[in-house]
């Protein structure tokens, strides 16, 4: 199968707007270039198209044959995209399209993240809009900015622009399951002030690469290493042994709700001259969980008088990082836990960001108090920001019960129906617009927030028929 065979074959239409929308950059809090393609192409369609003040993007399809009257189905995605790559990989996310190419049953980049989280949305939503159809609901597709970096644009909606309340969040990664719950987050920053460097030792750079990474929510069960806290594990090491003299700098990751991949350090040590061989050693304990990992270490120059506090190897220690615990009653879904997702050190600080996600209100806020106890416990500070309520299932929802009917008709077995450890826009916007009909379903997508995404060709396909059976069926009569 090729891409030409795809943009040909019966599924030609949402594989067209898909393969557009990778074309048009569109980093979070840059989502202007995609702004103007969706007017345009509404434009074109003579669509309604309107926007809030923040920037969301509503585009408002009427309803077709006997399905005309009834109230709109909300279809609802993101606009903004994970931007990850390699460090070898020469890519300009705010200028270069997405490259995508099928490797047997899927499609991907193969350098960078692909963007099926969450173009598939927009592709999906404008290809329904497209086909013609004896009898379609009518549709309001609605595309949040920012989403991957605060949830901006949902937590933002102005709800006088949505007339539905029937909301199909295009966001999930499993075409087995339907999401009818999700968890509720918290952003956790903690600055560390830099310090006078006490030695002027030898300076080397320390550097973990080849992590697995994902999804901070999503795959945070799965036990995927940090390679900030594996280089905190490294520069302990360093420091018991006592070849650490002290911490110039520290850099990894960059995506609060991303498990960091890489990682690396600038730090001064005496003259040992086993410094590799140690950090290969501490590096070999983690080869079973992350089998690509790599460490190196080689010269560096200080080009300046301050440093990290080496407390900060404390608080690396110490952090609250993994599933802290697991839903009592569902089997196998995460209830709290907690992601170390950046490391950036400035002129003034090291600042370190994290993500708490817990469905429980209480649980969440206590992850937020315990690591602001840790960080003034390590010399630093630690605030907390960005609060969001996850999504309480509603058994009661017309929109649930139709559409599983439906899948079951498509698909010939029933959905999985449950919660989700990840903060999703369909909870939020269900408070705005005061409705609990939630649903939120997509294709199969497999290592999101990685340059290792990739999109299952079948599961989009299949997808898209389902979703078509959704807008042709009275899923939002009275």
């Amino acid at each position: 199968m090729t891409k030409d065979e795809l943009l040909i074959g019966t599924y030609a239409k949402p594989w067209w707007y898909f393969m557009e929308i990778c074309k048009v950059p569109r980093p979070s809090k840059h989502e202007g270039q995609i702004q103007a393609w969706l007017r345009q192409t509404a434009d074109q369609k003579s669509w309604q198209c309107r926007s809030d003040a923040i920037g969301n993007v509503v585009i408002s399809v009427p309803g077709q044959g006997k399905l005309a009257d009834c109230p709109p189905l909300i279809l609802q995605g993101h606009m903004d995209m994970v931007c990850e790559k390699n460090a070898d990989v020469d890519h300009d996310f705010f200028n270069d399209p997405i490259e995508t190419h099928v490797d047997g049953e899927w499609l991907t980049s193969g350098r960078t993240t692909l963007g099926a989280d969450n173009g598939v949305a927009m592709a999906y939503g404008l290809a329904l809009a497209s086909e013609v159809m004896p009898d379609r609901l009518p549709l309001e597709l609605l595309f949040t900015i920012d989403e991957e970096t605060g949830l901006t644009g949902a937590l933002k909606l102005d709800a006088a622009v949505v007339n539905g309340k029937h909301v199909l969040n295009l966001d999930s990664e499993d075409d087995s399951v339907f999401i009818i719950g999700c968890a509720g987050g918290l952003d956790l920053t903690t600055r560390f002030a830099r310090i006078p460097l006490a030695t002027s030792g030898r300076c080397v750079r320390v550097s973990v690469t080849g992590l697995r990474g994902g999804h901070s929510g999503i795959c945070i069960h799965e036990n995927r290493d940090n390679a900030i806290l594996v280089l905190g594990a490294i520069l302990n090491t360093l420091k018991d042994d006592g070849i650490l003299l002290g911490i110039v700098a520290i850099e990894g990751g960059n995506k609060r709700n991303a498990i960091p991949r890489e990682a690396s350090a600038v730090i001064q040590i005496t003259d040992d001259g086993h410094v590799l061989e140690r950090v290969d050693a501490v590096a070999d304990g983690y080869k079973m969980n992350e089998p690509a990992i790599t460490v190196s270490v080689v010269p560096d120059v200080v080009s300046t008088e301050l440093g990290v506090p080496l407390s900060v190897l404390e608080f690396f220690s110490s952090f609250p990082n993994g599933v802290i615990a697991m839903e009592p009653d569902v089997p196998d879904l995460v209830r709290t836990s907690c992601s170390l997702g950046v490391a950036i050190t400035a002129q003034d600080n090291l600042t370190l960001i994290a993500s708490a996600r817990s469905s429980s209100m209480s649980e969440k806020n206590k992850v937020g108090a315990d690591t602001m106890m840790l960080a003034e416990h390590c010399g630093g500070r630690c605030e907390a920001s960005g609060s969001y309520p996850g999504w309480e299932p509603y058994s009661g929802s017309t929109l649930v019960e139709r559409a599983a009917d439906i899948y079951s008709e498509c698909f010939g077995r029933d959905p999985v129906i449950q919660g989700i450890h990840a903060g999703l826009e369909a909870g939020i916007i269900g408070d705005i617009l005061d409705t609990r009909e939630l649903l939120a379903f997509g294709p199969l997508i497999e290592n999101a927030h990685s340059p290792e995404e990739r999109l299952n060709i079948p599961s989009f396909e299949a997808s898209y028929t389902f979703l078509k059976h959704v807008v042709t069926s009275p899923v939002t009569a009275r």
